[in-house]
């Protein structure tokens, strides 16, 4: 939600605060990394690490058509992207055989990229890497987690802006299934994943979606002062979204389905007050970042009860917004992935979201080796259900 300023000569000029939602599908990237996990109940806790501790980082030998082998897809084909009607010239024109493509511009895979910056700092010279926490290693004994070099959402959108039919189908036509298959059965079959089951791997997916939107949608459409747009995925609803959120106090936030959503990052990167409705949501960096003090928590219920949302916003004084404004614009460094460089290799901002990722995996290794050492010492016939743990 976004409390939205309607004049640039006068600040804080609006009394009705306006509440911003976008469906547009923008942003500065949210990331889930998965490990596998047998104990599902153990928590760690923050430390602060010294700059001389690292974490060391081996990578699968996927084939390459796995990661930039699918961006040299991407940029061979000559079919456009079916769901970008109205931006069809969204491919830029790039030499062929690069060993390090850059990411596609089109917003609709542009948005989900975390994967190829993560790549991108492991195979980066090491002379080039003095700002990296995470050490590559090329000893398996060496590593304290695998990272799969999979670039799982590029491989989902590349179905879907061809065939959205067959997505989520296992039929041979989903190419997508068919390169899911893939990692498994060459993962699986590996040594690294043989001497812990897994547990120390390192997955990188993102999503989108949620219900309580759709309800929130329906409910606010019609209120007083709320402001609510359903962008498209071109550079229009780019802008679109982007203009309101800069020219909005708060934004809305409800929680989708998965740990993330694009919404919260753009809204930090618009210095525009997150409004996070949610009674249990998982946040990445939590621990290092604490969202209190730039944020607005709501429980689902309130939040859906009529008239309730509006005027709890106009209840924050102005002091207490630019205090939460002022907390996030020292924040906006952690959730940026672009280094700024060709194909992404080169140094990484010591503050930004791929150092971040890697420190929080590090704060991990107690419970990923624990985890380990329970599967190897449990009694013959003992089945231990696995997880998938989020940073």
């Amino acid at each position: 939600m976004a409390l939205k300023n309607t004049s640039t000569t006068v600040p804080s000029l609006c009394s009705i605060p306006t509440l911003f939602l976008s469906l547009t599908l923008i942003c500065t990237l949210s990331v889930t990394l998965f490990f596998l996990f047998s104990n599902p109940q153990t928590q760690t806790h923050t430390q602060t690490q010294s700059p001389l501790h690292h974490l060391k980082v081996y990578i699968s030998d996927l084939p390459r058509s796995l990661n930039y082998g699918l961006l040299d897809t991407y940029y061979s084909s000559s079919t456009f992207d079916s769901r970008l009607p109205n931006n069809p010239h969204h491919k830029t024109h790039i030499p062929k055989n690069l060993k390090f493509p850059p990411y596609p511009e089109n917003p609709l895979i542009k948005q989900y990229s975390a994967e190829y910056w993560i790549m991108a700092d492991l195979m980066t010279p090491d002379n080039l890497r003095t700002n990296s926490f995470a050490k590559r290693v090329f000893d398996l004994n060496q590593a304290d987690v695998v990272f799969v070099p999979f670039f799982a959402t590029l491989s989902a959108e590349l179905q879907l802006g061809t065939n959205k039919g067959v997505f989520r189908k296992k039929v041979d036509e989903n190419k997508d299934y068919e390169r899911q298959r893939e990692v498994l059965d060459f993962v699986t079959k590996t040594q690294a994943w043989n001497r812990s089951g897994g547990r120390d791997h390192v997955f990188v997916l993102t999503g989108n979606g949620g219900i309580v939107r759709e309800k929130l949608w329906d409910l606010l459409v019609n209120e007083p002062g709320v402001i609510m747009e359903e962008g498209f995925p071109n550079a229009t609803g780019m802008e679109q979204s982007i203009r309101g959120m800069r020219t909005s106090e708060f934004c809305l936030h409800p929680a989708g389905d998965t740990p993330t959503s694009c919404r919260l990052f753009d809204a930090i990167q618009s210095l525009c007050i997150p409004v996070i409705v949610s009674d249990n949501i998982e946040l990445p960096f939590e621990g290092m970042v604490d969202y209190s003090e730039f944020s607005v928590f709501v429980a689902v219920n309130d939040a859906l009860r009529p008239n309730w949302l509006a005027g709890y916003l106009k209840s924050f004084s102005e002091e207490q917004k630019n205090k939460f404004r002022q907390n996030m614009a020292h924040v906006q460094p952690i959730f940026e992935y672009d280094n700024g460089h060709p194909g992404g290799i080169g140094p990484i901002n010591p503050d930004g979201a791929v150092n971040h990722l890697w420190k929080k995996v590090h704060q991990k290794l107690p419970m990923i080796k624990e985890a380990i050492v329970r599967e190897k010492r449990k009694p013959p016939g003992v089945s231990i259900p696995l997880r998938c743990h989020c940073t």
